[in-house]
């Protein structure tokens, strides 16, 4: 990080450069975030401290950097959830092995950098445009500019024309929808035969209704 940075040659200045510049942006983007040095060539045991919102842990002596990030992954309940910013390749392998997730410093500050840049930028209140909302006219109340009578005249006969219109209109939409049924035609009924009376009468009983009424012609000719 310090060849990326660059904060200086001294040690001290560059600690200081990158504990404020980390501070101040993860402040912005609400993140948490470690920062480890390595104090293995100090007198001492590992420490822990805070600057506002970076934690910052320094190595105890004897101990590397490298075997400190190994050493807390491992004590780490979820893993898969912690990731290590390093360009050590031997280190990103190591910790990728204990399921973690690594960076490149490089990309972790373009990510950083980019991000900080999108929160500082003031949101724009969107308003919707007014729109002019025109009032209504009342059709059955004449507007107050029509103050002579030749003026409410014109206005109440146009609205009577326009009234009549519509009302013819709706009276030919309405007949023209209404369909007359079929009227059913009635059948005649077949006239049915009469059967005579002295059908199926014997000879006999032919004499007897003669002899009761006057003897007719037809009669003559049933009874040869």
């Amino acid at each position: 990080m310090f060849r990326v940075i660059r904060a200086g040659n001294d040690l001290q200045l560059q600690r200081e450069a990158i504990i404020r510049d980390l501070n101040r942006k993860i402040k912005r983007l609400n993140l948490h975030v470690t920062l480890i040095f390595d104090a293995q060539y100090q007198t001492g045991e590992s420490s822990r401290h805070h600057y506002q919102h970076l934690e910052i842990r320094f190595t105890e002596h004897g101990e590397t950097a490298d075997d400190f990030i190994l050493k807390e992954i491992k004590h780490q309940k979820n893993p898969q959830y912690v990731t290590v910013v390093t360009s050590d390749k031997r280190l990103a392998w190591s910790v990728r092995r204990r399921h973690a997730k690594t960076e490149s410093v490089e990309e972790f500050l373009s990510w950083l950098n980019r991000r900080y840049k999108n929160k500082k930028k003031p949101l724009l209140e969107l308003t919707p445009p007014t729109k002019d909302v025109k009032p209504k006219v009342d059709s059955t109340h004449p507007p107050h500019q029509l103050s002579t009578s030749e003026e409410c005249f014109e206005y109440y006969l146009e609205q009577f024309e326009t009234t009549f219109q519509l009302l013819a209109t709706q009276a030919r939409n309405a007949k023209a929808t209404i369909k007359s049924e079929p009227s059913k035609k009635r059948r005649n009924p077949k006239p049915s035969k009469k059967i005579s009376d002295e059908d199926g009468l014997s000879t006999t009983e032919r004499w007897l209704k003669a002899f009761e009424r006057e003897i007719s012609p037809d009669d003559l000719q049933h009874l040869s």
